[in-house]
């Protein structure tokens, strides 16, 4: 049955208008016209020179005309030569045949291309183009040329040609003439550009001025009275060193510094879209960033982790859980924004891998890769292929819950579980046979006697009895062991599977087969083998081969079970079997797993298939005729990842999941019908349902391979010609009951049908009429005691992170003019040329991981630049490269590039430690200028500061508004991590997908830990320029608008946060009016109030008392004064302004 999503019918298409683009050929577009154009009649020529060149001329020649140099996608419209040589991927008409003319089905809007792109042709105009393509598209004889030539792309040149791609130098520390004022090496570059200009650096901020500075820089939190005293006090030499190392120690620095980095991977907890479904989970990736911060987790080790954190032999672990931290990392790549169902469900993967190679690139390469989508870079060494090249290293790839925090333990106990296994498949040989010998003789009497009992299986149990025993006595055999064989023939007969089937249809009287029943059972093996040889194979697990074993968790093992090995299983005899037909099966020592209270699972149609540490993935396909069969046993569901969707909830793509029997379900063929995705890429996904022994075989594409039973293995036991059939058998048997040919099986991958043979007959009644003296148990019994020791450790719960899960490496193709339509030759997967990438070497899976260590590499001119900018930026308030995600050639230059290329070099040196990087410039005479420039005059030199001649005034962002006043009000909570506090809604926040409201305070929560939903952002942190999560930003724009001063007089959570502030002040200060104003002063600005300023406020607090009718004598005791004192305090422009 297919899982109910609400699967509806959908009618045509949506169609999306492009950007312009060149008209393309399809593949069976063959052109019918000759290179010279026919010879066309008169009132041809004056058909198009009247109705037909005013058309093109008016809506086309803007973009086409081959007069003006380059065109648009290389297609020129103004002869009809260029219009039969096409642009970019063909030619643009079939003269004679509209309908298969590309012009016509563009003006058409048709599902390609959708010309002009800002509005479609008036009808008029479209039948006219439509009637002179059937004409024959007369046209005037053209001297201009038939195609259009395009500008070279010369990639090598503009690498050259631009500073961000050049290696990274070594500049020698300059000379400076004011020797005294540098405290870092950084100063002398800023100070040696200062002079060059004739220029003085600004005075050193004051220490109050410095000490709110470093607050807010390095943990986004205003600095307590004492905290501030306490700095002022020290007078040592050391103090701001000591001061910056304390900072940099707490807890706030990551929750600080990894909002920022949010900004960067355009975090959100939900997907947006119409019902802004949620990101299972989120929040572990942001308390990974603060942890990864807090623990200067080096750079280059966090980029590998976000790339290829999930194939490292030796993740990080953190914790005392020692969970894996590195594998969190890659759920970077899976925040963006998702539809839940998308019409073109090729073009939504083509955007979601857009947007993630986007904010990959600007994040840790400040290179805008996107812009390659369609074409190469308008500007910079970054080709079209690069682009494609990138999005291979996703289409290897797929989404996945990992259970972060079990997953290397459980890994580790399977490894050892397996360790035991082996150890016992040869004392599980030796016992299984222990006892059992084969006398053939015997055994032929057995079978005879047997074979005869069959038809007494259907009578009454007493008359049932007599038979037996009545045939036994005349056999002279054991009663217990003939009913064992009679009731294993007469079982075997009913069942065409049974690899006794043959033997118990011989003829009780003349020792022969039956007539025809050879004969049926080879035919039907051999149509079975003709249906199947007639499909496509996708994969098959019953053969080895390592390189074709993806899983999320060890819930199917390790890999491929084969024929002959003993495994454990619970329901079995003993709880072993031997295995009798290789395949991926299920390890039922991992069926108590399960999801720990607080992590949520998955959503829409994928939750019930509970994936998660679960999963056997196939490599990845294109889908042809779209009949995909899996053969299998027990009950199980199915995940087609059709261009790796899986936001599934209706109305479309429902039939993307499968679930299918239980856990009788028997071994058979069962079927998935994706037609509807033709040509699509997907990889499957198969999961156990319920307590099924779930056995995955093979996976093939086409007609039906029919029943899944038919079999040749009874025919080991019948030779076509004998006349002692019983007992060439018996001899058959006592060759294969043997230690020694038993531990073969397992070796030779032929050897399925004797381990199913083998299986059968390894039943100790058949031997001995008592299963429980099977010298098996005991060796059983063994080897479950010492597994118990490994499995008594398992932690069954497990928390869920997103994350990737590597699949077979894929190469995507180069998109013509980025249409999903117009699929060009696949490219291998790489970094973009200019950074003179090695070849990929990697022979599995996606090559993440050795991308991610060429990034890192000192050679890399990019990396170390970008993350040394960042900081920088983030530390001053302008990076040495403005555009902080833009090192092209549309990007700011460098206003120090010696200074980038040092601190780059520096954070190589360090070890890529962030934290040393930022104590290097907090340290520094540069930060530590005062805002005020030395002269006046600068300001006009130097207008915009490029030459850092004094400090920038910083606005706060609207997350450190909002902890300050949670701060100072004393309502601010230290609790760090876990799952994100709701955000509050206000009445006018309305829409599908609305959750339920968060508290008005967070409760008490940083900024950083309240939720982020993408439909329901918080009109506080928009207001304050928190950006929308749709890309990159890691400069945010300081906006100055009315609705700011807005919020700090009007919102909620102001006037109640700056009642509480009041209160507390009121209990802390109750002697003095000047004392308590001074003690608000001391707390918003960090400093003393002036005496103008304490005039001012009592002034303003007995006006407050006229309006409240209040005596002045009772200043301090009435609350309503100092609440409204307090809040104009918080707008007061010095409170959200850092000097």
């Amino acid at each position: 049955m297919r899982i109910s999503c609400d699967v509806s019918a959908v009618g045509r298409s949506l169609r999306v208008a492009t950007l312009f683009a060149s008209l393309l050929l399809s593949p069976s577009l063959t052109l019918a016209a000759d290179d010279a154009a026919p010879p066309a009649d008169a009132a041809g020529i004056e058909y198009f020179e009247k109705s037909v060149r005013p058309i093109l001329v008016a809506r086309c020649y803007e973009c086409h005309d081959a007069s003006k140099g380059e065109v648009k996608g290389s297609l020129a419209v103004d002869s009809r030569e260029a219009l039969l040589a096409g642009g970019d991927t063909g030619a643009a008409i079939v003269p004679g045949d509209a309908k298969k003319s590309l012009l016509i089905d563009a003006v058409n809007y048709g599902e390609i291309y959708q010309m002009p792109p800002k509005s479609k042709l008036p009808a008029e105009e479209i039948a006219i183009l439509t009637k002179w393509v059937d004409m024959g598209a007369p046209f005037p004889v053209s001297a201009g040329p038939a195609t259009a030539k395009p500008k070279a792309f010369d990639l090598e040149k503009r690498r050259a040609e631009h500073w961000c791609w050049q290696p990274i130098a070594k500049p020698a520390i300059p000379a400076v003439k004011n020797a005294t004022w540098p405290q870092q090496p950084l100063d002398h570059f800023i100070l040696a550009k200062l002079e060059a200009s004739g220029m003085n650096p600004a005075a050193p901020a004051t220490k109050q001025q410095l000490v709110r500075r470093l607050y807010f820089d390095l943990i986004g939190l205003p600095p307590t009275p004492a905290e501030v005293q306490k700095y002022l006090d020290d007078n040592s030499s050391s103090a701001t060193e000591e001061l910056v190392s304390d900072l940099l120690s707490r807890q706030e620095f990551g929750e600080h510094w990894a909002r920022r980095w949010m900004d960067l991977a355009r975090y959100a907890e939900s997907r947006g879209h119409e019902f802004d479904y949620d990101i299972p989970n989120a929040f572990e990736y942001r308390d990974y960033i603060i942890r990864a911060f807090n623990d200067d987790l080096p750079y280059d080790q966090f980029l590998i982790e976000h790339l290829a954190g999930d194939l490292l032999e030796t993740p990080r672990l953190g914790g005392e859980q020692k969970y894996n931290e590195s594998v969190i990392a890659t759920g970077f790549w899976h925040l963006g924004e998702w539809v839940h169902s998308p019409v073109d469900i090729r073009k939504d993967e083509t955007d979601r891998y857009d947007n993630a190679v986007d904010v990959f690139s600007k994040s840790f390469l400040a290179i805008t890769v996107s812009c390659a989508r369609c074409h190469d870079h308008k500007f910079d060494a970054i080709s079209q292929a690069d682009y494609s090249a990138m999005l291979g290293f996703l289409q290897s790839s797929s989404y996945r819950l990992a259970r972060f925090d079990t997953e290397r333990e459980h890994l580790k106990i399977a490894k050892e579980l397996a360790a035991i296994d082996a150890k016992y498949q040869p004392l599980f040989t030796r016992a299984s046979v222990e006892g059992i010998e084969v006398q053939s003789d015997e055994l032929a009497r057995y079978l005879t006697a047997a074979r005869k009992l069959i038809p007494a299986a259907k009578q009454p149990a007493e008359e049932k009895s007599k038979l037996l025993a009545a045939a036994a006595e005349e056999s002279k055999l054991d009663v217990a062991r003939l009913s064992a064989w009679a009731e294993l023939l007469a079982t075997a007969r009913d069942d065409r599977a049974h690899p006794l089937h043959l033997l118990a249809h011989v003829n009780a009287a003349s020792g022969k087969l039956e007539p025809g029943v050879l004969e049926r059972v080879n035919e039907e093996h051999l149509a079975a083998q003709d249906r199947l040889a007639k499909t496509r194979q996708i994969i098959s697990y019953e053969e080895q081969n390592a390189d074709d074993w993806y899983a999320d968790g060890v819930t199917f093992g390790l890999g491929i079970q084969s024929a002959g090995r003993w495994r454990y299983l619970p329901s079995a005899p003993q709880q072993v079997e031997l295995v009798a037909r290789s395949g991926a099966l299920r390890d039922f020592t991992w069926d108590k797993i399960r999801i720990a209270p607080g992590s949520m699972g998955e959503n829409g149609c994928l939750a019930a298939l509970e994936r998660s540490g679960r999963t056997l993935k196939t490599p990845t396909f294109t889908v042809e005729n779209g009949q995909l069969h899996y053969l299998v046993s027990g009950g199980v569901m199915v995940y087609a990842a059709v261009d790796s969707h899986s936001v599934i909830h209706g109305p479309l793509h429902g039939q993307i999941v499968l679930d299918h029997g239980d856990e009788k379900s028997p071994l058979r063929w069962i079927t998935q019908d994706l037609s509807a995705y033709q040509g699509h890429r997907i990889h499957l996904e198969f999961v156990p349902k319920g307590a099924s022994d779930t056995r995955i075989y093979r996976v093939v594409e086409g007609a039906h391979p029919g029943d899944a039973t038919t079999n040749q293995v009874s025919a080991l036991l019948v030779p076509e010609n004998s006349d002692t059939l019983d007992l060439e058998a018996a001899k058959r048997i006592a060759s294969l009951l043997n230690a020694d040919a038993i531990a073969k099986l397992a070796a030779d991958e032929s050897s399925a049908d004797r381990a199913k043979l083998v299986g059968v007959l390894l039943d100790r009644k058949l031997w001995s009429g008592d299963a429980a003296r099977s010298p098996l148990a005991n060796v059983a019994a063994e080897y479950l005691a010492e597994r118990e020791k490994v499995t008594s450790q398992i932690k069954w719960e497990s928390r869920l992170a997103m994350a990737l899960l590597d699949g077979s490496g894929e190469d995507e193709p180069l998109l013509i003019r980025g249409n999903v339509r117009t699929v060009g030759e696949l490219v291998p997967r790489n970094l973009p040329q200019a950074l003179q990438p090695t070849p990929l070497a990697a022979t599995r899976g996606s090559g993440r991981l050795e991308i991610a260590q060429q990034l890192v590499s000192p050679e890399n001119p990019l990396v170390s630049r970008v993350i040394a900018n960042r900081l920088f930026h983030y530390m001053m308030g302008r990076g040495v490269v403005a555009s902080v995600d833009n090192f092209g050639v549309l990007g700011e230059q460098p206003s120090h590039p010696a200074l980038l290329d040092h601190l780059a070099q520096q954070m190589i040196e360090s070890g890529w430690s962030m934290k040393k990087m930022i104590r290097q410039i907090a340290l520094s005479s540069t930060y530590q200028m005062a805002s005020v420039p030395a002269d006046a005059t600068y300001s006009e030199r130097d207008p915009s500061n490029l030459l850092w001649h004094r400090a920038l005034q910083k606005r706060l962002p609207g997350e450190a508004i909002r902890d300050s006043m949670l701060r100072i009000s004393g309502r601010l909570q230290t609790q760090i991590g876990g799952p994100s506090v709701p955000v509050h809604l206000t009445p006018f926040m309305q829409g599908r997908g609305r959750p339920g409201s968060g508290p008005l305070d967070g409760n008490g929560r940083r900024s950083v830990y309240i939720s982020i939903r993408r439909n329901f952002l918080s009109p506080m942190m928009i207001t304050f320029d928190t950006p929308i999560p749709f890309t990159s930003i890691g400069r945010r724009n300081v906006s100055n608008v009315p609705a700011q001063s807005l919020i700090m007089l009007n919102d909620p959570l102001v006037t109640q946060l700056a009642s509480t502030w009041a209160q507390k002040v009121s209990e802390a200060e109750k002697e003095s009016v000047e004392g308590r104003i001074a003690l608000l002063y001391r707390e918003a600005f960090a400093r003393e109030p002036s005496e103008a300023e304490l005039k001012i406020a009592r002034n303003f607090l007995v006006t407050q008392a006229g309006e409240y009718k209040v005596d002045e004598k009772h200043l301090l005791a009435e609350p309503r004064l100092w609440n409204d004192l307090a809040h104009a305090l918080w707008n007061v422009k010095e409170f959200i302004f850092i000097d």
